[in-house]
């Protein structure tokens, strides 16, 4: 159970340091996304951070022309953010 707390909390932390990006650019495509990423975090890690994000709907997926873009969900990032203060 430890080590699943901190991978958990790990997550977390890749989840809050990718919406920084996110919330600065509002709109990004993933490959940009992962190049200010990769030198703090693995692809695996990327991917299950930008998954938490989606499914705690601070960023929403759309397909765009050549690939696919992550959207800042400004209302409910604040909620997020909110809950997670206390």
């Amino acid at each position: 159970k430890v080590f699943e707390y901190i991978g958990q909390e790990q997550t977390s932390q890749h989840v809050h340091a990718l919406m920084e990006f996110v919330r600065v650019y509002k709109r990004i495509e993933r490959k940009q996304l992962w190049r200010l990423c990769m030198r703090n975090m693995s692809m695996q890690e990327f991917t299950e951070a930008t998954n938490a994000a989606i499914t705690a709907e601070m960023i929403t997926l759309s397909q765009i022309p050549g690939g696919v873009e992550y959207r800042f969900n400004d209302r409910r990032a604040k909620l997020v953010e909110e809950e997670a203060v206390g």
